[in-house]
C-alpha cells in the first residue's frame, strides 16, 4: 500500500501480523529524498512506483540498472572504494545502451538512474560493528558521487538522479558465501539450501550420483524433486536469532547512509512472540524507510523450506559423503538451463527454417 509519513496504519497491521501482507511504500519520502541523511532534493518527483522487489523507485517505462558488491570481500575501505569504481562504471555504461522503446530511452537519458548495491551487510555489521558499517556506507556513497560527477562530464551526459540501492539478493549472495542484501542469512552458519528440479531434468541423476539428498517434492511428487545442498557460511547469527527491532534498525541505517534509491527488505518475525510488535516498529520507523515488507515465521513452517538450519555435525556428515560432479555434459548443452534460446539475439535474429521441397514458394 502507498502511504505518507504520519499515516494511520492501524487498518493494515492485523493483516501484516497474520500473513505479512501488505507491504508498505512511502512515496512522499521516495520522491523528496535520496539518502535520508541528506536534505530534500526532489530529484525523483516523477517516480510512479517501484520495481517488484522495491529497491528501485521508477518512472513508468524506466529501467533498474543494478550491480552488486560484497562488503566482506575487502580488506580495507580503500579496497572497497576501488570495487565501487568498477561497479559504478559498469552500471553507468549500461545506461548508454539504447532499448527498443523510445519512451524508455528518453527517461533513461534524462535520469541515468543506476542501482549500485551492497550485500553481506548483516554479516559485516556482526563482524566489525554498526559504526564501521555507517562509515563504509557514507564514504562509499561519496566515492560514487565523485565518480558520477567526473565521468558524466567526460561522457557528456547527465549525472544520475540516484545511484545506490540495496537489492534483496538471495542465491547470488549464497554463491559468494554472504548474507543477502541487508538481511541476515536465513539458515545461519550451517544450513541446507533446497532447490526444486523437474523430475526429467538431466541434472537430477548427477546430484543422485554425487550423493546429494534428493526427495520427491511434497506439493508435486510426480513432477518435481527437491535437492538438499549443505551450506557453510560466514554468518555469525541466523535470521531467527535477530529481533524485529534490530532488523528494522539495520534497514534504516542502510537507507540513511547508503541507498538513495530504496532498501529492499523483508522483515521476518516470530509469529508467536513478535507479531504484536509489527505496529510498533512501523510507527517507530515511519519516515526512516521508503519501502518495507514483512514475513511471519515461527509456527508458520512448511515442509522442504528453502533454508533449513542444521548443526555443524549435520553439515560435516552431509558434505563428507558428497562426490564431485562431472559437469562436462552440462557445459556441452545437456542441462536444460544450458541450452541457449534462438530467435533474436543482440542485433540479429537466428530463426531456423525447414525447407519443404514439395511446395514451390
Amino acid at each position: 500500500v502507498e502511504v505518507s509519513v504520519g499515516s494511520n496504519l492501524e487498518h493494515i497491521v492485523e493483516g501484516i501480523a497474520l500473513n505479512g501482507e501488505p507491504g508498505v511504500i512511502w512515496m512522499d519520502v521516495t520522491r523528496q529524498y535520496g539518502r535520508l541523511i541528506d536534505p530534500i532534493n526532489n530529484k525523483d518527483h516523477r517516480a510512479a512506483g517501484y520495481n517488484p522487489c522495491a529497491e528501485q523507485s521508477l518512472e513508468s517505462f524506466e529501467c533498474c540498472t543494478l550491480v552488486e558488491t560484497y562488503l566482506n570481500r575487502h580488506d580495507s575501505i580503500e579496497d572497497y572504494k576501488r570495487t565501487l569504481k568498477f561497479a559504478y562504471l559498469y552500471a553507468k555504461t549500461v545506461t548508454l545502451l539504447p532499448t527498443h522503446w523510445e519512451e524508455t530511452n528518453a527517461i533513461m537519458q534524462r535520469n541515468r538512474r543506476i542501482g549500485t548495491s551492497m550485500s553481506g551487510v548483516a554479516n559485516f555489521a556482526d563482524r566489525v560493528g554498526v559504526p564501521a558499517l555507517r562509515e563504509w556506507m557514507d564514504q562509499g556513497y561519496r566515492t560514487i558521487q565523485r565518480y558520477d560527477n567526473v565521468y558524466s562530464e567526460w561522457l557528456g551526459i547527465r549525472e544520475s538522479i540516484k545511484m545506490t540501492t540495496i537489492k534483496p539478493s538471495g542465491t547470488v549472495s549464497i554463491l559468494a558465501g554472504e548474507s543477502p542484501g541487508v538481511h541476515w542469512t536465513p539458515g545461519g552458519k550451517y544450513f541446507n539450501r533446497t532447490i526444486r528440479f523437474a523430475n526429467e531434468d538431466p541434472m537430477l541423476p548427477l546430484f543422485k550420483m554425487a550423493n546429494y539428498t534428493v526427495e520427491p517434492a511434497s506439493e508435486s511428487p510426480n513432477t518435481t524433486s527437491v535437492v538438499y545442498f549443505p551450506i557453510k557460511s560466514d554468518a555469525a547469527r541466523a535470521e531467527r536469532d535477530v529481533t524485529i527491532f534490530e532488523k528494522m534498525s539495520l534497514a534504516a541505517t542502510a537507507q540513511r547512509y547508503w541507498s538513495d534509491n530504496s532498501v529492499s527488505v523483508t522483515i521476518s518475525f516470530d509469529k508467536d512472540t513478535e507479531s504484536e510488535h509489527v505496529g510498533t516498529v512501523l510507527h517507530m520507523y515511519d519516515g526512516q524507510l521508503k519501502t518495507v515488507s514483512f514475513l511471519p515465521s515461527g509456527n508458520h513452517t512448511y515442509p522442504q523450506m528453502p533454508y533449513t538450519q542444521i548443526s555443524e555435525k549435520e553439515y560435516t556428515d552431509a558434505s563428507s559423503k558428497l562426490f564431485a560432479i562431472d559437469l562436462t555434459g552440462v557445459y556441452a548443452g545437456m542441462a536444460s538451463d544450458a541450452i541457449g534460446e534462438r530467435y533474436c539475439t543482440t542485433d540479429s535474429c537466428e530463426i531456423k527454417f525447414i525447407k519443404d521441397n514439395s511446395k514451390a514458394n
